[in-house]
């Protein structure tokens, strides 16, 4: 008992004490256009808007992420299986990275959805290879953290059941869920990694799956718990914006090696 006591006891104190704490965001009006994405992602934790960009820029990207993953090497971040390849960084390698990574609607979607002042930290650009026993992208279910958190990911090629789409559990990132789930797991903050094991116990009901084709744009509280589903075949290119609270953005920034850059 003592045990779960203390698992639901760090979960609260870190979701609305250290949130309560932080710099909060302006009253910056919003269109109701922006307003519907706010009130869905309260709502659900995620929206998908597709066609974001179209197919030639998806085309464009994936070319320069191609050949900045074969032509600097020692600058790109590799998962174990050598599946999960990533640029962090990416926002320097291309005009049309940049001007996603540097939207200010997006930006302010997320702002007013957390509640809090947010930094852009950086763009993350990944190309996510079939190979056998790949954990797909992210390395397994998990939360980036247990206070709202955000994210924009944009899918660059078609993605199916096949080839790696972004899965959530649904509600995992509400109080009462979130508590449920730490009872069940006898697991909470600072554990943010959940075995597959451990996410079978959960209703499996709550899964979802995103699937989209290139250009598909997916706005989303990563305080959900999700992963990138490992690989049956094929390959899936994305780039995701990075944001964070202003107020540990330092220490955030420090976090993400290699950085990218073309010096050799």
């Amino acid at each position: 008992m003592f045990s779960h006591l203390k698992v639901l006891a760090s979960i609260i104190k870190y979701k609305y004490i250290s949130q309560k704490k932080r710099p909060q965001s302006k009253n910056k009006k919003i269109s109701s256009y922006e307003k519907n994405f706010v009130d869905k992602l309260k709502k659900d934790g995620f929206v998908v808007i597709k066609d974001y960009i179209s197919k030639e820029e998806c085309i464009k990207i994936i070319s320069k992420i191609d050949f900045c993953i074969e032509n600097y090497k020692e600058k790109i971040w590799n998962d174990k299986e050598f599946s999960d390849q990533r640029i962090f960084g990416a926002e320097i390698i291309l005009e049309e990275i940049n001007k996603f990574y540097e939207n200010k609607q997006i930006k302010l979607i997320g702002e007013k959805y957390t509640g809090y002042k947010m930094k852009n930290l950086m763009a993350m650009a990944n190309r996510v290879i079939y190979k056998k026993n790949n954990e797909g992208s992210g390395g397994g279910w998990h939360k980036d953290a247990y206070y709202n958190q955000f994210k924009s990911i944009l899918y660059l090629n078609d993605v199916n059941n096949e080839n790696g789409p972004f899965e959530l559990i649904e509600k995992s990132n509400k109080i009462f869920d979130t508590l449920k789930i730490a009872l069940k797991l006898c697991k909470g903050y600072p554990n943010t990694r959940f075995s597959d094991k451990e996410v079978s116990k959960l209703d499996k009901i709550k899964i979802k799956r995103i699937l989209g084709s290139a250009g598909t744009l997916i706005l989303v509280d990563t305080s959900l718990i999700h992963r990138g589903l490992p690989l049956k075949s094929n390959i899936r290119y994305s780039i995701t914006n990075y944001y964070s609270p202003e107020d540990i953005y330092e220490n955030l920034a420090k976090q993400f090696l290699p950085k990218f850059s073309f010096n050799q």
